[in-house]
């Protein structure tokens, strides 16, 4: 199974997390769109070499 951390991925840091744990709605948004690409490829990769 992929592993996708937030440190090893420049998009995936600089959120404001007003609650230090979760995002507001437009950080979510705007994180989910940096996010989903890299979940893709990591299971593309997946699939090329089963």
């Amino acid at each position: 199974m992929p592993a996708i951390h937030f440190a090893d991925h420049p998009q995936l840091q600089g959120y404001d997390q007003p609650e230090w744990s979760h995002l507001s709605r437009a950080e979510a948004e705007r994180f989910t769109e940096q996010l989903a690409p890299l979940v893709i490829a990591e299971f593309e990769k997946l699939e090329a070499n089963p």
